[in-house]
């Protein structure tokens, strides 16, 4: 070896700032990188039982051999703990929910676009449903009478949000009226079924809210029908 001591430091900056930081841009998950690598390339790697997580589950072995280091690996918990990336244990909520989600996701992905017992085809039970809710939908905001009602002043602070949630809300109606009436259309063979028109009737279809509207609507975890 060229050094007569272990060049900690350097491992860590060329795993950070050379392996990895070319693919990191960001300069606080640059800084995350490093704070995780103190915690795995440092002088006490070398002492038997140097945990790396407070629970000790993590910790370097006291092998002797390769059998003895596939024993412990095989000990070790086949789905890790948050611990181990440094993160909070409701890390692991946030990981299943995504992974719900995207798994429900994919299921009705796949689903046959077929009716139900109804009799109706998929485009009528859609084209119903859109109509629905087209007649439902209210009508875009007077912005200019709202104005002149609630004026933005400065001893009125909250009229500038109501003229700002005026507009957010129209805009969200307009998107919706728009995409209501071409789905319509195109079910009809009226106007070219788009990519976007595609996936505003699938999510109607699956009860969901099309990404084309909850875009421009406000954060919700309900369901179309909800």
């Amino acid at each position: 070896s060229d050094y007569d001591e272990i060049p900690y430091r350097v491992l860590r900056f060329m795993c950070s700032e050379i392996n990895y930081g070319g693919r990191v841009t960001d300069d606080k998950d640059r800084r995350l990188i490093n704070n995780l690598l103190e915690t795995f390339i440092n002088e006490n790697l070398l002492m038997e039982g140097y945990q790396f997580s407070d629970s000790g589950v993590y910790k370097v072995p006291g092998a002797e051999n390769i059998n003895g280091y596939q024993s412990f690996i095989s000990d070790l918990p086949i789905v890790p703990h948050p611990e181990i990336f440094g993160l909070h244990e409701n890390a692991d909520i946030t990981c299943d929910l995504n992974e719900t989600t995207s798994l429900f996701t994919t299921v009705l992905s796949i689903q046959p676009r077929v009716g139900g017992g109804s009799g109706l085809s998929r485009e009528e039970i859609v084209s119903k449903l859109a109509a629905d809710i087209l007649s439902k939908t209210p009508g875009v905001f007077d912005t200019d009478v709202v104005y002149k009602k609630y004026p933005t002043r400065h001893d009125e602070s909250m009229n500038t949000v109501l003229n700002q949630e005026c507009l957010r809300y129209n805009n969200l109606l307009a998107v919706m009226k728009k995409s209501l009436e071409n789905s319509i259309k195109a079910l009809k063979g009226l106007v070219v079924m788009s990519p976007d028109l595609e996936a505003v009737t699938t999510s109607l279809f699956n009860n969901q809210v099309p990404d084309m509207w909850a875009s421009k609507a406000y954060p919700s975890l309900k369901p179309l029908s909800g």
